[in-house]
């Protein structure tokens, strides 16, 4: 349904069958483009960090609430208390 401009040059064309019986060709074509190259004005980097998820060029961490992390350290405390208390007993019910 498309022109293909005469400079292109067909690389492969794969027929592919679906399940309900249908085909399909899917056309690869090789041609010469000439990419203009820009002079980079500005750059950040991102280096990745497992406490902080991630730290830029400029130094920057993101301020992140950690609400994860703090309910990790909650329910460690809550489970030492529950573990040294006597089975059966309504204080370790309550816990």
């Amino acid at each position: 349904h498309r022109s293909v401009p005469s400079e292109y040059r067909l690389k492969s064309v794969t027929v592919s069958q679906t399940p309900s019986g249908k085909y399909y060709a899917s056309i690869l074509f090789e041609y010469e483009d000439q990419v203009q190259e820009k002079e980079l004005q500005k750059f950040l980097g991102l280096d990745f960090s497992m406490h902080e998820l991630y730290r830029d060029s400029n130094g920057k961490e993101p301020a992140y609430p950690r609400y994860y992390r703090n309910a990790e350290k909650k329910l460690a405390r809550e489970q030492r208390k529950l573990s040294k208390m006597q089975k059966g007993s309504n204080n370790r019910n309550k816990q």
